[in-house]
């Protein structure tokens, strides 16, 4: 019997989740969604802000860190996911002499229950997931990631990722981290301007 009922009581609440079961007042026709507290909200109006298009990207980074950067371009297309809930970049980077080119996916979302942004990345340079978890600062206009990973070759290393949201039209992103036995120095930096219609 108990189990009967949860299982009723799961239908119940999926069903509701994706609107299928009306919640209905006497005055008003609301649908579940208004009273859904994981709907988007003003942290996910942040990223569809700064995220969603079409971009031009320029990176610098820097295998050595006391030498020259390397140099590449490439664009980036975001859209939003699942009622604005995530936004998902496709991106594209090339070195100018099309030695080293990398293309992958970054997703950006905001997780209301913890209170932080969270972001992730894949791509064809690894097979693993880079995930990272971060915090806004309103006066500052900069969300700021940490992350922990590993490399083959070269240990355990955790990253500080700084995304400057300099207008909704440019970013400026820079990724410090931190290896086994070498202080964090500055990695990459990446300047993000939407392209113009």
């Amino acid at each position: 019997m108990r189990r009967t009922l949860l299982t009723i009581c799961a239908s119940v609440l999926v069903l509701t989740a994706i609107g299928l079961v009306p919640v209905l007042s006497e005055d008003k026709k609301e649908t579940a969604e208004a009273f859904n507290p994981f709907k988007a909200g003003d942290m996910h109006k942040v990223l569809h802000d700064h995220y969603v298009g079409d971009f031009t990207l320029t990176c610098k980074f820097w295998m050595d860190r006391k030498g020259e950067p390397m140099t590449s371009e490439g664009t980036a297309t975001g859209e939003q996911l699942f009622g604005g809930r995530y936004v998902r970049q496709s991106f594209q980077v090339a070195t100018k002499d099309g030695r080293m080119k990398l293309n992958g996916w970054s997703f950006h979302g905001y997780d209301t229950s913890n209170k932080q942004f969270i972001y992730a990345v894949i791509g064809d340079m690894g097979t693993g997931m880079d995930r990272y978890t971060g915090t806004y600062d309103e006066k500052a206009n900069t969300i700021t990631h940490q992350g922990q990973g590993y490399i083959e070759g070269y240990g355990n290393f955790s990253s500080r990722i700084v995304t400057h949201l300099t207008s909704k039209d440019e970013m400026k992103v820079e990724f410090f981290t931190t290896y086994t036995k070498v202080d964090e120095y500055k990695e990459m930096e990446l300047i993000v301007t939407r392209k113009k219609p």
